[in-house]
């Protein structure tokens, strides 16, 4: 390679030392983690940085099960600075699934774009803020570092945050209070920029705003929608076979209005937007949280997080961000206690920015408004929350291969399998159920 060289191990790291340097074997993926193309902008990234002589190590980033979306490579660049010292770079490149099911039942060529896109984003609201001189700005996500977006060579790269410090929690473990707390500030600070541009750069939201349009969830292919309804009643008659006929003959009336259509319901629930609408997270796993730990006294709460993976952001309510963070990442233990203190936070927080960002929270998005819209778009939550439990308390070992499947029914039928941890996600998922019914999150699709 003209402007450097590099060495490219494509081994899970879990089988390094059964086997290196190895690219195409079973046990490796099942395309190079990087494309050569990629590397050459890499390469080129690290001498627009100023550096010569630049290495490149490229190693696998994740294991089965913690990424669905895509294959993550640690990057590590070594080279020179301009005085002759040795400098490392510590980057993480996500590269895109080739396999052509795959791709287009995911819609990986839009969620791709839609990264990038909100990587770029962040530069232009991390400049409104600092317009406002703000004191504690949202900046909870990675530093971006290139793209490159050509069909199914689709790969972005950011800083590696683990290289900082930050760590990701086991997906399996719900998250206590103080973990709730950081996501709930954060979330506030994030959605109240919205409502600030709203206010005071109209236009430019207006543009930001159309640009965001849901696009992954939302289809007229009447096919892949009845596959939808298919997987989804066979789903939804496993999460009412979770509840008793007798003692629980209201909440299963409650979630019998979302069993009769529960995927026009959520596409209706993810496009209908208003003047409380706003450029959302989207992807509000476990997984897509990255914590820091600083305090030796306390080391098991944290001091920070980051916000991973924006491939689903979209414009919508903030009920989308909330209720999917709360039923995938929450106990039902955990929701009785502290539900409504941990959304008084996030009201909290997004009228503090809110505030110091010059608009008036009361007038922008009272918090009757906020309860409005928890009422009106929570089944979404409820809908992802459920589904990535699923996958969430599965061990790596049966995760399904999503990218193997040679047909639709074969991809939608790999959802269909039972966890050796089944009992953990029947009590979790019932938890969800008995929530979305005690805060009468069903009830406005009594009538439609």
């Amino acid at each position: 390679m003209e402007n450097g060289t590099h060495t490219l191990d494509t081994t899970d790291t879990s089988e390094i030392s059964k086997s290196k340097n190895i690219e195409n074997e079973e046990k490796s993926p099942p395309q190079k983690l990087l494309h050569d193309e990629v590397i050459d902008a890499l390469i080129k990234e690290a001498e627009k940085r100023g550096l010569s002589d630049c290495q490149l190590d490229i190693t696998s980033g994740s294991t089965k099960g913690d990424n669905f979306m895509g294959i993550l490579a640690i990057v590590k660049v070594t080279g020179k600075n301009i005085n002759g010292e040795k400098v490392q770079l510590n980057w993480i490149a996500k590269a895109a699934p080739q396999t052509d099911l795959y791709r287009s039942m995911l819609k990986i060529d839009i969620a791709y774009a839609t990264e990038v896109y909100m990587y770029k984003l962040f530069d232009q609201l991390d400049e409104f803020q600092a317009e406002k001189k703000l004191l504690q700005p949202f900046n909870a996500h990675p530093k971006f570092v290139l793209s490159y977006l050509e069909p199914y060579k689709e790969s972005f790269v950011m800083e590696d945050l683990k290289a900082e410090g930050y760590v990701l929690r086991d997906r399996k473990q719900p998250l206590d209070i103080n973990h709730v707390k950081h996501v709930m500030r954060e979330y506030g600070k994030f959605h109240a920029i919205s409502f600030a541009l709203r206010d005071q750069k109209p236009e430019l939201f207006a543009k930001l705003a159309k640009e965001r349009e849901e696009k992954i969830f939302v289809t007229d292919d009447e096919e892949h929608i009845q596959n939808m309804i298919k997987y989804q009643d066979n789903f939804n008659n496993k999460l009412l076979a979770l509840l008793n006929e007798e003692s629980d003959a209201e909440v299963i009336k409650s979630l019998k209005y979302y069993c009769k259509d529960p995927v026009h319901f959520n596409m209706n629930t993810i496009t209908e937007t208003n003047e409380y609408s706003v450029i959302g997270h989207g992807d509000c796993w476990t997984n897509n949280f990255i914590w820091k730990y600083e305090d030796a006294k306390n080391p098991e709460i944290p001091t920070k997080v980051c916000i991973l993976d924006w491939q689903l952001s979209r414009y919508g309510s903030v009920a989308l961000d909330l209720s999917y963070f709360f039923y995938a990442c929450t106990t039902q233990e955990f929701r009785e206690k502290h539900y409504d203190k941990m959304i008084q936070l996030y009201y909290y927080s997004l009228c503090s920015h809110l505030v110091e960002m010059g608009s008036d929270p009361e007038r922008m998005f009272p918090f009757s408004a906020l309860i409005n819209e928890l009422k009106h778009h929570c089944t979404f939550g409820f809908y992802m929350g459920t589904m990535v439990l699923h996958i969430m308390i599965s061990d790596n070992t049966e995760m399904p291969e999503f990218s193997k499947t040679d047909n639709v029914d074969q991809f939608m039928e790999s959802f269909d399998y039972k966890s050796v941890n089944e009992h953990l996600f029947n009590e979790r998922a019932r938890g969800v159920i008995l929530h979305m019914h005690q805060k009468g999150y069903f009830d406005y699709l009594k009538d439609k």
